[in-house]
Parts: C-alpha cells; sequence; structure tokens
C-alpha cells in the first residue's frame, strides 16, 4: 500500500508539492535528501524495511560513471545500517556490478543492457518487444512472478512442475530458480 512505501530523494519543495497532490502518490512518505547519505537513510528507517530499490539517478547534470558511484554509495550505505533488508539496486554499466556484489545486494537490474538486448531481440524476432511489454505493464493482467514448488512436486521433472501451474494456475512456467 502507499503508507507502506517511502521514497528518499532530493527533490525541490515545488516538484515534492507536485508529487503529494497525485492522489495515487498522497499517502507516500518523503524524505527529502541525498538517498546514499547515512542520516537521510537513517530518518526514511531503513533498518526496519522490508525491501529496499535504488534506482538509477536521472539527474541530467550527472555522468553515467557519477550515478552509478551514487548508487554503490548508497548500497555500502544501506548494507551499513541494515545488513538483512532485501535490495535491488539499479546500475548503467556493469563494471560497478562487483561492488554492488561487495555490498551484498541481492539484485541487480542493468536497465540499459536489458533495454540494447530488446532492441536487439526486437530486430530479429518479430513481436518480442509486445510480448515483453504486456509482461511488464503494470496496467496489464499478465507479468512475471516467483512461486513456491509444493513439497509433493520437489525433485520432480521441470515438465510435471510446469504441468501443475498450467492447471492451477493458468500459469506458463519459465524456469527453476535454486537455491534461492
Amino acid at each position: 500500500t502507499p503508507e507502506d512505501i517511502v521514497i528518499v530523494a532530493a527533490i525541490p519543495d515545488d516538484q515534492m508539492q507536485s508529487i503529494k497532490q497525485n492522489t495515487l502518490f498522497q499517502n507516500i512518505d518523503i524524505v527529502k535528501g541525498d538517498y546514499f547519505n547515512e542520516g537521510v537513510l537513517k530518518r526514511a528507517n531503513v533498518k526496519d524495511a522490508a525491501k529496499i530499490l535504488i534506482l538509477a539517478d536521472d539527474n541530467k547534470t550527472l555522468s553515467p560513471n557519477e550515478v552509478d558511484s551514487r548508487t554503490v554509495m548508497a548500497a555500502m550505505t544501506i548494507e551499513s545500517i541494515a545488513k538483512d533488508v532485501f535490495v535491488v539496486a539499479e546500475l548503467i554499466d556493469s563494471k560497478f556490478a562487483p561492488y554492488l556484489q561487495m555490498a551484498k545486494v541481492d539484485e541487480i537490474i542493468m536497465s540499459r543492457e536489458y533495454g540494447r538486448h530488446l532492441i536487439a531481440n526486437a530486430c530479429l524476432s518479430t513481436g518480442i518487444s509486445h510480448v515483453v511489454h504486456d509482461l511488464l505493464d503494470v496496467t496489464n493482467n499478465t507479468g512475471i512472478t516467483t512461486k513456491e514448488i509444493p513439497e509433493n512436486l520437489v525433485g520432480r521433472s521441470f515438465a510435471e512442475v510446469s504441468m501443475h501451474f498450467k492447471l492451477s494456475d493458468h500459469a506458463i512456467m519459465i524456469g527453476i530458480l535454486e537455491n534461492t
């Protein structure tokens, strides 16, 4: 729910008021300040968060290296405050991924690489961008999710587990994550 969301951003007051006027965001808490600053993150209560998402800063005055450096600083600061919180971080350049791994980030999103890969696939396989769009569109009724495998299916073949989800949930299984 919106009450469960906290946004940390260094935005001007007028921009914050504009965000708060949107009914979708009225109940979201916004903590003003740099998202990599320890004091700001403590004010946002990151130690009690269920999950944290660090988005690449779209500040046009910063270079891609500066944006990714800030993401790494935020991840390292969060790790020092909230060691057990699940953290997802977006990077522009994959050369920064080892630093996020050292900061124990759970998932790394390579937004620019995904976009380029999608563009390449759209050229090679007609219609693939429509499928990806439908899967990622928040207004669409489709999506990608993870589900627990029922105990009685552990150790069974991919086909058997896939058939279970097709019949029980009308879902198409695309893979199995092991030891997660």
